[in-house]
């Protein structure tokens, strides 16, 4: 099982990890009015950080580099857009490839995401 959680970097240390994954300097969408209530789980979220130059590329090279067990943790400023995004199409990724895999959003809880509720209940 490899183990994917999206974090905050702005609440505090990071979990241990196999790896640590920064995806600050991608562009956020916490900037753009549309999206800010939004969170990573959202496809408009996820599309608009994962259409940033370089993003996928850089979301495939650490998911060709994982190995069973390993512990990821993918963080961006406040864990609630480009992180989950992430850690969303990583965890697709690996499943695709065949490969046991599991997300955790660790700050999920505090975003002003709308309709947080209606994700994490599907």
């Amino acid at each position: 099982m490899i183990t994917i959680i999206s974090d905050g970097c702005k609440w505090g240390m990071l979990p241990a990890a196999t790896r640590s994954v920064d995806v600050r300097r991608f562009k956020n969408p916490y900037h753009d009015k549309k999206l800010r209530s939004l969170c990573g789980l959202d496809s408009a979220v996820r599309m608009e950080v994962l259409a940033a130059p370089g993003a996928r590329a850089h979301m495939l090279r650490v998911a060709c580099s994982l190995k069973d067990g390993a512990t990821v943790v993918i963080y961006c400023t406040a864990g609630h857009h480009r992180s989950v995004a992430f850690a969303e199409a990583l965890v697709t990724a690996l499943r695709a490839a065949g490969k046991s895999a599991q997300v955790i959003h660790k700050h999920l809880a505090v975003c002003k995401c709308s309709h947080l509720q209606e994700h994490l209940l599907s």
